[in-house]
């Protein structure tokens, strides 16, 4: 058989699956999630990109369960967060940003409205006492009894909540919203004693380990020994460790947290992992976080110009908040778009999932179409070999 052309490698027709062409390329792609800046952005470190992509395909519950994973007052949130994601949001520089803090709002409204609720995990037997039921404390309760562990918060006065129940007017956060947030606590076995300040460090002996959450009033001198204070403020790595073994501290008390409900949420996570990784005779698991993915990575030829729907005040229906969820360009996170898959002129990107592909080491060229067309920033060009 005479070839189709001089020179050329393929003699019949259909015949290139019969070589193998990856050792002509110099470069090959590779598939890596990016952060996004709301999400770096977000002091609760919530994964907002996941959240805003199941919104958008109304996997509604789903999306509530990946932020109350956490976040455990989304329905706060979405009412007194200073809404530092929006301002980090990269379609902020393209037409206006997502409503975000709209979004939480709904889930957790929506949440409450259909009785959806997180369980504890398997009880671990140790048990953790907490000064002072604020945002911080009561989000470190939460993330402790996620992970098994028995809680008690102690709270000097009568009503658990800190700034949430006594520094905000009814209107700003609604006292209906704050209880329905607070009982799912209670209900997931966290034990709350109003009315019970705790002054000495010794009665809280036989707890396995003590997280101090006080917020700004000054700290007992009795639960301060052996602490490093600098002014009102106690020294503690990211975690929370104090210099003290088994003592930790959450939100505005520890060095180098923001002011802030959202800030505090989050230093109660951090801290309630660091007592979990104690507890278990581990250190904390840290996931240093990959490089930021900014507006001029973005493909915007893909996207078209829309203002936030709702206007000003932000989406309310479901189906407004899907609509906006689906403005979000998903940034540094694959959201299934099969531009990779139906632009690749090889044909050898394999879509095996949702939002799962997978490149045919043994044919592709390492062309780069995959990575240019990619409108998120999830696929870059390496050199073979690196």
């Amino acid at each position: 058989m005479s070839r189709l052309l001089p020179g050329i490698v393929i003699d019949r027709p259909g015949s290139s699956s019969d070589y193998l062409t990856s050792g002509w390329r110099y470069l090959r792609p590779v598939r890596e999630g990016r952060t996004a800046p709301c999400a770096l952005a977000c002091p609760v470190g919530n994964d907002l990109p996941r959240i805003l992509y199941l919104v958008e395909r109304g996997r509604v519950e789903e999306a509530w369960r990946t932020l109350k994973r956490t976040n455990p007052f989304p329905s706060v949130c979405g009412r007194v967060c200073y809404r530092f994601c929006e301002a980090a949001c990269n379609r902020g520089g393209f037409d206006e940003a997502l409503a975000v803090r709209s979004v939480e709002r709904f889930l957790g409204d929506l949440g409450r409205e259909r009785g959806w609720r997180v369980q504890p995990g398997g009880e671990t037997g140790y048990r953790v006492a907490v000064v002072g039921a604020g945002p911080a404390g009561l989000s470190c309760a939460y993330h402790l009894r996620l992970r098994g562990h028995g809680v008690v918060v102690f709270e000097a006065r009568e009503r658990e909540g800190g700034l949430l129940a006594w520094g905000m007017p009814e209107h700003h956060l609604p006292r209906s919203v704050l209880e329905g947030e607070l009982s799912q606590l209670k209900e997931m076995g966290v034990v709350v004693k109003g009315g019970r300040e705790v002054r000495e460090r010794e009665e809280l002996a036989g707890y396995g380990a003590v997280v101090l959450a006080t917020g700004r009033n000054p700290l007992p001198e009795g639960l301060a020994g052996g602490l490093v204070r600098r002014g009102e403020k106690v020294e503690a790595d990211e975690w929370g460790r104090t210099g003290v073994k088994g003592v930790f501290v959450a939100g505005e008390l520890a060095e180098g947290v923001g002011r802030g409900v959202a800030w505090a949420i989050g230093s109660g996570r951090r801290t309630a992992e660091g007592v979990d990784a104690f507890l278990r005779g581990e250190e904390p698991r840290r996931v240093p976080p990959s490089p930021v993915l900014g507006l001029e990575e973005v493909k915007l030829d893909y996207f078209t110009f829309s203002r936030r729907v709702g206007g000003p005040a932000g989406p309310g229906s479901e189906e407004e908040v899907r609509a906006e969820a689906g403005r979000c360009f998903s940034c540094g996170t694959c959201n299934g778009c099969d531009n990779c898959w139906i632009l690749c002129p090889e044909g050898c990107i394999v879509k095996e999932g949702e939002t799962e592909y997978r490149t045919d080491e043994d044919y592709c060229k390492g062309c780069g179409i995959c990575a240019q067309e990619c409108p998120r920033g999830v696929i870059r060009m390496v050199e073979e070999g690196a």
